[in-house]
């Protein structure tokens, strides 16, 4: 049985082992604890991916909340985050995880609504990864991520709420598309930059959409050839639909070739 990793609206994540028949035997662990409690709550499932360095999980999620309605306006509201934060097993010494054993990724924005990134690596000897969304006031994640398991990348959306004034109830956010092994970019997005100057160490993450989820998660992300993905219902400020490269290189046949006498 896989562990169970829930969070609470304090940020803190848990890990419960319910895999023994005996619930005499089960566990729990606290597994992250962040810097700042209670700032950086997390309302929307996490996601496992797996670690390659650890042989076990990276846990992908974002912060904040879209519930009451305090929650419609940008004022006041604390810097929220994405994190990857890696999952040791039962009762590991290293537990609890903080934000200061995380790699932190920056995240940017580009003048046409473009969201850029860096690519910072995450070596085993640290806890995870994690970015702020720093890029507009007010944004935070409230919706699950999607996994494209295939290679190994996060499909992350944010909400930037519209305001309280209920004759401009529209919201607007974001979509990204990284690496769940280090949070950084990844290739296949690059067109959404317009062909706009990246400034070094940065690659193209993802773009401002106008109508980003507010609760659930994603729409499955639907393959239309040539290599491309595109989340339906997603629109780009001009109005086609969120698309970008999946593709990825894999032997799919072979024949054996016999040397001649």
């Amino acid at each position: 049985m896989m562990p169970r990793l829930p969070a609470t609206c304090g940020v803190n994540l848990w890990r419960f082992d319910l895999s023994d028949p005996n619930p005499v035997n089960w566990s729990v662990d606290l597994v992250f604890k962040p810097t700042m409690p209670g700032a950086r709550p997390i309302t929307a499932m996490p996601r496992l991916f797996p670690d390659v360095l650890t042989r076990k999980f990276d846990v992908v999620f974002g912060t904040g909340k879209y519930l009451g309605l305090s929650d419609r306006t940008n004022a006041g509201v604390p810097t929220q985050a994405f994190y990857g934060v890696r999952e040791y097993g039962v009762a590991a010494p290293v537990y609890p995880s903080g934000d200061t054993q995380l790699v932190l990724q920056d995240l940017g924005a580009l003048a046409n609504g473009a969201r850029v990134l860096t690519d910072l690596p995450v070596p085993a000897s640290t806890r995870g990864w994690y970015f702020l969304l720093d890029s507009a006031a007010g944004e935070r994640s409230v919706v699950s991520p999607i996994a494209l398991f295939n290679t190994n990348r996060a499909i992350l959306t944010t909400l930037i709420p519209g305001g309280s004034d209920p004759c401009n109830p529209s919201r607007q956010g974001a979509v990204l598309v990284v690496d769940a092994a280090n949070g950084g970019s990844s290739p296949g997005l690059a067109s959404l930059a317009g062909g706009l100057t990246l400034a070094a160490g940065y690659g193209v993450a993802g773009i401002r959409v106008s109508n980003p989820p507010a609760a659930g998660m994603l729409p499955v992300a639907t393959r239309v050839g040539g290599g491309n993905l595109m989340l339906p219902g997603i629109l780009l400020p001009g109005g086609s639909t969120f698309q970008f490269s999946d593709s990825y290189w894999r032997r799919r046949s072979w024949r054996v070739l016999q040397q001649g006498d």
